[in-house]
């Protein structure tokens, strides 16, 4: 029988959530993407549970965001025009694609 103390650091570093559609706890591994539906370059960035394949939506990317995206060092000012410019494009594709947020989650 494990203790408390092994198991949490076998846990450790990895991140588990609650699925809402299968009520599954499953493991975090990273964000997954693929192209947003009807949107020709588009790429969406989300979760998917490995049990259900439910999608949840993070946020959305082109090839522009994606390819000048600044580095970590760049200057202060590069780095808040990119983040204005990416919310700024989050809030206009959500909108074309009639998202709304209800209870945090974001639905088509």
């Amino acid at each position: 029988m494990q203790t408390t103390r092994q198991v949490l650091e076998q846990l450790k570093g990895t991140r588990l959530t609650l699925c809402s559609n299968c009520n599954a706890q499953v493991r975090v591994t990273g964000f997954t993407d693929r192209s947003a539906p009807a949107q020709d370059g588009l790429i969406e960035i989300g979760l998917e549970c490995p049990n259900c394949s439910h999608w949840y939506h993070a946020y959305f990317l082109d090839a522009d965001l994606r390819d000048n995206r600044p580095e970590a060092d760049s200057d202060r000012k590069a780095r808040r025009d990119y983040q204005l410019r990416f919310q700024r494009f989050q809030k206009d594709t959500r909108k074309r694609l009639g998202m709304r947020k209800v209870n945090g989650k974001w639905l088509n």
